[in-house]
């Protein structure tokens, strides 16, 4: 996340009960690392804390899944050519890999983003 004094106190980030290990602050910028959770909800709680002051969050967050998880897929095996996608509504895909040559992708209120 990205934003201004960031360095004023020790930061926590907590998204939807769930700790975000901070990896690194700077004044503009934390990274933290989410744990994981056994199934995504409707909706996200995101919570971040410099020192004892709650930060005024402006942005939204989301669960984002990897195309190049097999989690994603509920099965050991990612897509295969000829195979037909479905990304159910709520659902946010990132294709961060090259993908198979697909049949088709039916996308129902969900998203797909393309990483570079």
């Amino acid at each position: 996340m990205t934003g201004v004094y960031l360095n004023v106190g020790v930061p926590t980030v907590n998204v939807d009960g769930i700790d975000c290990v901070v990896q690194t602050a700077t004044a503009t910028q934390i990274v933290c690392t989410l744990g994981s959770r056994l199934a995504l909800p409707a909706e996200v709680s995101f919570k971040v804390i410099i020192g004892s002051i709650r930060a005024i969050t402006k942005a939204n967050f989301r669960y984002v899944l990897r195309w190049s998880d097999h989690r994603t897929w509920g099965t050991d095996l990612s897509p295969v050519n000829d195979d037909l996608v479905y990304v159910p509504k709520g659902m946010h895909l990132l294709v961060d890999q090259s993908t198979p040559i697909l049949k088709g992708i039916i996308v129902e209120n969900g998203t797909i983003e393309f990483s570079d």
